[in-house]
Protein backbone atom coordinates (compact mmCIF):
# COMPACT_ATOMS: atom_id res chain seq x y z
CA UNK A 1 0.00 0.00 0.00
CA UNK A 2 1.34 3.70 -0.75
CA UNK A 3 2.33 5.86 2.27
CA UNK A 4 -1.01 7.77 1.99
CA UNK A 5 -3.42 4.41 1.39
CA UNK A 6 -1.96 2.95 4.74
CA UNK A 7 -2.42 6.13 6.22
CA UNK A 8 -5.92 6.54 5.18
CA UNK A 9 -6.67 3.27 6.52
CA UNK A 10 -4.71 3.21 9.79
CA UNK A 11 -6.38 6.72 10.59
CA UNK A 12 -10.12 4.74 9.41
CA UNK A 13 -8.61 2.03 12.02
CA UNK A 14 -8.09 4.82 14.70
CA UNK A 15 -12.05 5.62 14.66
CA UNK A 16 -13.74 2.38 14.70
CA UNK A 17 -11.09 1.17 17.46
CA UNK A 18 -12.49 4.61 19.40
CA UNK A 19 -15.88 3.73 18.01
CA UNK A 20 -15.84 0.21 19.90
CA UNK A 21 -14.12 1.88 22.82
CA UNK A 22 -17.36 3.52 23.54
CA UNK A 23 -19.26 0.28 22.66
CA UNK A 24 -17.50 -0.98 25.88
CA UNK A 25 -18.39 2.02 27.67
CA UNK A 26 -22.48 1.69 27.14
CA UNK A 27 -22.05 -2.44 27.46
CA UNK A 28 -20.72 -1.69 31.15
CA UNK A 29 -23.51 1.10 31.68
CA UNK A 30 -25.76 -1.60 30.46
CA UNK A 31 -26.96 1.09 27.36
CA UNK A 32 -28.95 -1.72 24.81
CA UNK A 33 -29.48 1.45 23.04
CA UNK A 34 -26.14 2.76 22.72
CA UNK A 35 -24.23 -0.38 22.08
CA UNK A 36 -26.67 -0.75 18.96
CA UNK A 37 -26.55 3.20 18.01
CA UNK A 38 -22.61 2.74 17.94
CA UNK A 39 -22.55 -0.06 16.81
CA UNK A 40 -24.69 -0.88 14.21
CA UNK A 41 -23.44 2.05 11.42
CA UNK A 42 -21.34 2.41 8.30
CA UNK A 43 -18.45 2.71 10.20
CA UNK A 44 -14.91 4.27 8.96
CA UNK A 45 -13.80 1.22 7.46
CA UNK A 46 -16.66 1.38 5.13
CA UNK A 47 -16.39 4.95 4.48
CA UNK A 48 -12.71 4.58 3.21
CA UNK A 49 -13.72 1.06 1.29
CA UNK A 50 -15.98 3.53 -0.54
CA UNK A 51 -13.00 5.85 -1.32
CA UNK A 52 -11.35 1.96 -2.92
CA UNK A 53 -14.47 0.91 -4.34
CA UNK A 54 -14.77 4.04 -6.71
CA UNK A 55 -11.68 3.44 -8.30
CA UNK A 56 -13.27 0.29 -9.04
CA UNK A 57 -16.18 -1.79 -9.23
CA UNK A 58 -17.10 -4.15 -6.83
CA UNK A 59 -19.06 -4.56 -3.68
CA UNK A 60 -17.34 -2.22 -1.03
CA UNK A 61 -16.49 -4.92 1.77
CA UNK A 62 -13.75 -6.43 -1.16
CA UNK A 63 -12.51 -3.11 -0.60
CA UNK A 64 -12.21 -2.85 2.88
CA UNK A 65 -8.81 -3.70 4.29
CA UNK A 66 -10.35 -4.08 7.49
CA UNK A 67 -13.14 -6.92 6.74
CA UNK A 68 -10.52 -8.55 3.85
CA UNK A 69 -7.94 -8.91 7.17
CA UNK A 70 -10.36 -9.44 10.23
CA UNK A 71 -12.17 -11.51 8.36
CA UNK A 72 -15.24 -9.33 7.85
CA UNK A 73 -17.26 -7.25 10.62
CA UNK A 74 -20.73 -8.66 9.93
CA UNK A 75 -20.59 -12.27 11.86
CA UNK A 76 -19.21 -9.71 14.91
CA UNK A 77 -22.32 -7.62 14.71
CA UNK A 78 -24.72 -10.49 14.55
CA UNK A 79 -23.35 -11.92 17.39
CA UNK A 80 -22.96 -8.65 19.53
CA UNK A 81 -26.54 -7.80 18.90
CA UNK A 82 -27.98 -11.14 19.77
CA UNK A 83 -25.93 -11.09 22.82
CA UNK A 84 -26.62 -7.19 23.70
CA UNK A 85 -30.16 -8.36 22.94
CA UNK A 86 -30.18 -10.97 25.23
CA UNK A 87 -28.79 -9.49 28.19
CA UNK A 88 -25.24 -11.04 27.83
CA UNK A 89 -23.10 -8.41 28.57
CA UNK A 90 -20.52 -10.42 29.48
CA UNK A 91 -20.62 -12.28 26.47
CA UNK A 92 -20.81 -8.83 24.69
CA UNK A 93 -17.71 -7.22 26.71
CA UNK A 94 -15.72 -10.12 25.20
CA UNK A 95 -16.86 -9.84 22.01
CA UNK A 96 -15.69 -6.50 21.91
CA UNK A 97 -12.82 -6.62 23.34
CA UNK A 98 -11.84 -9.67 21.34
CA UNK A 99 -12.63 -6.76 18.25
CA UNK A 100 -10.62 -4.47 19.24
CA UNK A 101 -7.75 -6.79 19.59
CA UNK A 102 -7.92 -8.18 16.72
CA UNK A 103 -8.25 -4.19 15.05
CA UNK A 104 -4.96 -3.05 17.00
CA UNK A 105 -3.66 -6.32 15.08
CA UNK A 106 -3.91 -5.66 11.55
CA UNK A 107 -1.50 -4.72 8.89
CA UNK A 108 -1.93 -2.32 6.49
CA UNK A 109 1.09 -2.01 5.34
CA UNK A 110 1.69 -5.39 3.70
CA UNK A 111 -0.42 -6.26 0.23
CA UNK A 112 -3.94 -7.73 1.13
CA UNK A 113 -4.70 -11.56 -0.71
CA UNK A 114 -7.95 -9.71 -1.47
CA UNK A 115 -8.73 -7.64 -4.48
Amino acid sequence: MTNGKTERWNTARAGVIDRWRRIIDRIDARDEAGVMALANVMDEFCEEALVERGQQSGSRCLFCEGFSESGGCHGVLIDLNRAVLGGRWDAARTLAEAYIARLESLDFDRPTQVH
